[in-house]
């Protein structure tokens, strides 16, 4: 069986260009950041007051966090995931004082054009078949049963 997913595509490695910017990530850009290679074994996004860290994320993390991609929607070579990074970075005042939710969001379109800068990403967008399972119900009905009211107790 095969499925339409839309995926992005990274071209041609490092250094790489982003195609098609909106307007809002061309805007939007942290006052300063530094990208080095993961120094400790801790993964996650991390901000308080103008201070933002992003730690031990693969370009490949980086890239499908920034743009809101799943895994299986991104290809590239798989060397890019050889390298862990830390990215500590600097808030422009008129983002300090957002919302969590709102503040995430401009974090990750900042990471977007970080991307850009540093590592020169290029994403292509586009719709690929790819290999997909279906589940369905044998012809002769299911062989599960349906549970009782006390589901630990069930054989």
């Amino acid at each position: 069986m095969w499925c339409c997913l839309p995926i992005a595509t990274v071209l041609s490695g490092i250094p790489l260009s982003l195609t098609a910017q909106p307007a809002a990530v061309r805007a939007g850009r942290f006052d300063v950041a530094s990208i080095k290679p993961a120094t400790e074994n801790k993964h996650g996004l991390w901000y308080s007051g103008s201070r933002v860290q992003i730690l031990g994320l693969s370009v490949h993390e980086l890239i499908a966090a920034a743009f809101h991609l799943k895994d299986y929607q991104v290809f590239w070579p798989k060397w890019i995931d050889a390298t862990r990074f830390d990215v500590d970075a600097k808030l422009p005042d008129e983002a300090v004082g957002l919302a969590d939710s709102a503040k995430s969001t401009q974090v990750w379109l900042m990471t977007q054009a970080l991307l850009t800068e540093r590592f020169g990403t290029k994403i292509h967008r586009e719709t690929r078949k790819i290999g997909a399972l279906k589940l369905v119900v044998d012809t002769h009905g299911p062989k599960f049963k349906t549970l009782g009211p006390d589901p630990g107790y069930n054989v």
